[in-house]
């Protein structure tokens, strides 16, 4: 990573993207020490005995305008390299292709390759169209919302055009004279015989659904959500753009797997020969996900894999030791620094007193208030013969 920043290959990379987005192609040069005039024209070995240690000195993307294609195969269609140019010139300075990482993402058919100077069709040109009816549909939206109201005046043109009239009296002074108080403060006045005035006004409803579709159009072509090129969210009851940014995602997924990927793997290698010597086959590309799980959404997964583990231990699936291993391999888990086996359950508390003993005490203590309740009871019981006091007779 140290190296990849000091290369900046981020930054490189991102302008290379760009530049086939303007130009149609973008590259990248790997600039190898000792690499003379000489070196520069023979193909380059990815390999340590090609790229010594310490030889990558650094990479440059530069624009198109700068490199023309030298040689190229174009009679054998068979070979891999058929109209692929083996050969690039650079200001004049003849470099063979190894040496450059190329970025085309919309090819042109082979036939046109030489036309567009073996780069492809650039999204300027794919929007260009719509790009020209996006501003024209703006313009016109503009103007018409400017003059949406029309003054007419009916008058008697016969006598206005009439020659030999007094100054001011025409048909142009009189138009100018109506123009120049058209507005809210201004006082038109009219003859009130020979002269009428009123208004045409347009429309303006539905105006804002045309500039937008033209709008969103535009951003069809080149397959980008309108959120993500204007900033504009979509308007509307439940309007939402979440499909449309999960679709754009998956697009730009694709894309940095297709033309992003191969290049990223060949300059990978050859980090690895400079830094180390040699190329570790364990290094692999791994593209970060765009679209990642909100904090509520992650809780919702671990507790969902929680209730899995758990019904996985108890039907005799997996150990507690596996489903551990899972939650330390999990970076989302929340546990992923958890070292050592799962700990074992605790036992089940035993009992400190003889459940036979406690149920005699409880037997005894029912028997006793049985007998007190029943003392209780002939106490308060009157006697049914009348006690009387004996006499001394």
């Amino acid at each position: 990573m140290a190296e990849c920043e000091r290369l900046k290959v981020r930054e490189n990379f991102y302008r290379a993207f760009l530049l086939d987005c303007e130009f149609g192609r973008g590259q990248i040069y790997l600039n190898i020490a000792d690499a003379d005039e000489g070196k520069r024209q023979l193909p380059l070995e990815i390999s340590p005995g090609g790229i010594p240690k310490g030889s990558l000195k650094s990479i440059q993307c530069f624009e198109p305008y700068w490199s023309t294609p030298y040689s190229w195969n174009a009679q054998y269609p068979e070979r891999t390299d058929f109209y692929k140019p083996t050969s690039w010139y650079i200001m004049g300075r003849k470099t063979h292709s190894d040496r450059i990482l190329t970025f085309i993402g919309r090819e042109v058919p082979d036939l046109l390759k030489p036309a567009y100077n073996f780069s492809g069709i650039s999204m300027i040109q794919l929007g260009e169209m719509a790009v020209n009816m996006w501003l024209r549909t703006r313009k016109a939206v503009n103007d018409l919302i400017n003059n949406y109201s029309l003054l007419i005046l009916s008058t008697d043109l016969g006598a206005t055009l009439e020659e030999g009239g007094e100054p001011g009296t025409g048909l142009i002074p009189r138009l100018k004279a109506l123009t120049a108080l058209r507005n809210n403060q201004g006082v038109n006045a009219i003859n009130k015989d020979s002269e009428e005035m009123a208004f045409a006004e347009a429309t303006l409803a539905g105006l804002d659904k045309l500039q937008a579709q033209s709008q969103e159009h535009m951003a069809a072509v080149w397959g980008i959500p309108l959120v993500k090129l204007t900033g504009v969210t979509p308007s509307g009851l439940n309007a939402s753009s979440e499909g449309e940014i999960t679709v754009w995602y998956d697009r730009v997924g694709a894309m940095q797997v297709r033309i992003g990927q191969p290049n990223l793997e060949i300059l990978l290698k050859a980090i690895q020969c400079s830094l180390f010597g040699a190329i570790d086959d364990d290094l692999v590309v791994h593209w970060i996900t765009l679209d990642e799980p909100t904090e509520k959404e992650l809780s919702e997964i671990r507790k969902s894999d929680a209730d899995m583990d758990t019904g996985y231990i108890n039907a005799g699936v997996i150990s507690p030791d596996e489903a551990r291993t899972r939650i330390q391999s999990d970076p989302d888990s929340g546990y992923s620094n958890l070292t050592g086996p799962a700990p074992e359950p605790e036992p089940d508390p035993e009992p400190t007193t003889d459940p036979e003993s406690d149920a005699s005490r409880e037997h005894e203590s029912t028997e006793a208030d049985k007998d007190r309740k029943h003392e209780l009871a002939l106490a308060k019981t009157p006697p049914a013969v009348p006690i009387r006091a004996k006499t001394g007779e």
